[in-house]
């Protein structure tokens, strides 16, 4: 094969699976071993791994050794044929999928796939671990097959990674996307017991997660009474008709008082800090207050039409 027909393989190989190409993939068509060499002595080719090339006007990412790694599992491969038809068989988990997925502050050193079957690998920069995964904990970030949030949290608890680093993950994943918080509960539930709780209490587990991160409903509540002007613009989302009803509640909404009755208690406002609020706020605030000292939502008293 001559030099242009070798460079416009490689091209049709890289331009679908990120500016990379395995050896594998090459030879698959028909380039040397040899010509390979060539083009990685000239530059045209960068080694990232044993097998794995990048092409050598495509910039670095910070992807490109865990795409190499993932590659390197099934070289011969090509990556759109892998995530249409087989992207359960190497999956993106633990720590690796912590860091694929921007939650918590893991920089793992070895690269951890999960895998329907059982594998064994000499690279001491990749580890395997066996589970037949449901297509429901599996996702794509990256380009890359990565466990779900919910998996990946789950097994980063299975496999004894310490809670408050296991809560960093859960607070960044909850603060950036949507966390199905039954589907964890779930997950946590076989845990449980090996971390303290009772048998299959996995929402116990969980609410021990989200006091570690800072995301229990007491935790909330002391950050939220200690700023005055957050207390308020809170407030004011979750009644924002407040200013205009008279200080009073009305029955329609008893059962939302009810539900954040224990946070607002906690609630400690100074008067002299909120006498630069706008008018309009402490018009909202008078209500809420008023109704506290009334011991909601006993005596209550009921707005008439």
């Amino acid at each position: 094969m001559k030099s242009g027909e070798v460079r416009r393989t490689l091209a049709e190989i890289t331009g679908s699976q990120w500016g990379l190409v395995t050896s594998r993939q090459a030879l698959a068509r028909g380039v040397s071993h040899m010509q390979l060499s060539r083009l990685a002595d000239t530059g045209d080719l960068v080694r990232l791994a044993h097998g794995v090339y990048r092409d050598g006007g495509t910039p670095s990412g910070e992807l490109d050794d865990l795409r190499a790694a993932w590659l390197s599992t099934k070289p011969t491969a090509l990556a759109y044929e892998r995530l249409a038809h087989h992207r359960s068989e190497v999956v993106v988990s633990l720590a690796s999928a912590a860091n694929l997925l921007e939650i918590g502050g893991f920089r793992p050193t070895i690269v951890s796939f999960t895998t329907a079957a059982r594998r064994q690998t000499q690279k001491t920069d990749i580890r395997y671990r066996t589970r037949k995964l449901p297509d429901s904990d599996i996702a794509i970030a990256g380009g890359l097959p990565v466990t779900t949030v919910e998996r990946t949290i789950a097994d980063l608890v299975e496999t004894n990674e310490d809670l408050s680093t296991v809560s960093d993950a859960y607070r960044d994943a909850s603060l950036r996307m949507t966390v199905n918080r039954d589907r964890l509960e779930e997950l946590l539930g076989p845990l449980a017991q090996r971390n303290g709780f009772p048998q299959g209490g996995g929402a116990a587990l969980l609410h021990r997660l989200e006091e570690l991160a800072g995301l229990d409903i007491d935790s909330v509540a002391a950050r939220v009474s200690s700023a005055p002007e957050l207390a308020a613009r809170v407030l004011g989302n979750l009644f924002p008709d407040l200013a205009a009803m008279k200080p009073v509640v009305t029955p329609l909404r008893i059962q939302g008082l009810e539900q954040f009755a224990p946070a607002l208690a906690a609630l400690t406002i100074p008067q002299n800090l909120l006498k630069d609020q706008q008018e309009a706020t402490s018009k909202m605030l008078q209500p809420i207050r008023e109704a506290l000292a009334s011991n909601i939502p006993s005596q209550v008293r009921k707005l008439e039409p």
